[in-house]
């Protein structure tokens, strides 16, 4: 069964051309992406205009944003018929290190002292600067002398925008985009669309309440937290599948985004997912072709036989529906994949992005380098 709610992947959108700021170190800076000295909530400019408690501004890099969010795994009802899902968790925020001794590539086991979980501290800023934010780095994402560097810098300040917008009640969110700038306000629109649909989905947030919440976990999760492959060698990898497949190389991205943040959560979801596309062991016999489940590349070009073997490239809402049978995951899969095909420099954007889950203290970003699987 597809998903009605998705909007079709289109392969013939626009690519959307921010406008140009007439500093690109300037509009990076006041994104939080360059550096951190300017951590002042500004003056009278912002004074007329509501402000939100939300993550330090002033926080590193790695304090990227993006909405809390709890490992979960979806299950489906697999028929003779229908092939079973990958049993796809949603990642939160975050990243991990390795768990399995098979594990290849970089996903290798880390041995040096646990780096520490970082809390998510409240700051108040105004809609106005985070309207600003939300803003300067989609126009970074269009200015091809913005080095990758800094992007995947600006990428980790967006995180923190999307984790304090997703925060924000439904009128709060209403008048931060009022303020966003027009060339770009659909953009953040689908962007703030797609992360609450898995804000809802793993947090348990209804669509008409996004400050809602679960109760707290008891535990972190175990999780080991690694670096992800560069970018290039990731697109090698989606490109090499959607010659084999079909599966839409930006489908593939989306979803190794969504997972496990491109591979950097290693560690079994609620329901036993394994690898940087979070398969069930069950299923990834039937899609595995003899490779590692926790190989990335492997573990990318079977995602790609699942979703072709679910109609890919042709019916991709059905595609997306079978590796998690929820249509507010198969909305937030198309969205992200859509915005890749309209500029597919927010690979290198999103790469930025870490890893954020709730425990029991409150929602924090699991650094590179933590281990939290014992034996």
């Amino acid at each position: 069964m597809g998903c009605a709610a998705a909007e079709p992947l289109s392969y013939n959108a626009t690519p959307v051309v921010a406008k140009a700021h007439a500093s690109t170190t300037a509009t990076l800076r006041r994104a939080g992406a360059i550096t951190t000295a300017d951590c002042h909530v500004r003056g009278s400019m912002f004074m007329r205009v509501p402000t939100f408690a939300f993550g330090s501004r002033c926080a590193p890099a790695m304090l990227a944003c993006g909405l809390a969010i709890t490992l979960v795994a979806c299950t489906s009802d697999n028929s003779a018929s229908s092939p079973p899902s990958p049993d796809a968790t949603v990642a939160s925020d975050g990243q991990s290190t390795t768990v399995a001794s098979s594990g290849t590539g970089s996903n290798s086991p880390v041995t040096s002292t646990k780096p520490q979980p970082v809390v998510d501290e409240p700051q108040v800023l105004s809609a106005a600067e985070l309207a600003e934010t939300l803003s300067n780095i989609e126009a970074s994402v269009a200015d091809p002398s913005v080095s990758d560097d800094d992007l995947r810098r600006a990428g980790a300040a967006q995180q923190r925008a999307y984790r304090t917008f997703g925060k924000l009640t439904l009128d709060e969110q209403a008048v931060v985009l009022g303020l966003v700038d027009a060339d770009v306000r659909n953009i953040v629109e689908r962007m703030a669309t797609a992360g609450g649909s898995l804000r809802s989905l793993t947090d348990g947030a209804p669509a008409n309440d996004p400050t809602a919440t679960t109760p707290p976990p008891a535990s972190l999760p175990a999780w080991n937290i690694v670096s992800p492959l560069p970018t290039d060698t990731l697109r090698s990898y989606y490109d090499a599948t959607e010659a084999a497949t079909g599966a839409p190389w930006s489908v593939l991205a989306s979803i190794n985004f969504v997972e496990t943040r491109f591979g950097r959560i290693i560690g079994p979801s609620s329901a036993g997912a394994l690898g940087p596309m979070q398969f069930l062991p069950s299923t990834w016999q039937a899609y595995s072709n003899g490779g590692d489940i926790y190989d990335p590349q492997a573990a990318i070009s079977g995602a790609g036989r699942f979703l072709a073997a679910n109609g890919a490239p042709t019916d991709m809402s059905n595609a997306v529906y079978r590796y998690n049978p929820t249509n507010r995951y198969v909305t937030s899969i198309l969205t992200y994949a859509n915005l890749l095909e309209e500029n597919p420099r927010r690979l290198v954007l999103w790469h930025g992005w870490q890893v954020y889950v709730r425990g029991p203290q409150g929602t924090v970003m699991l650094p590179e380098g933590w281990i939290n699987i014992t034996g």
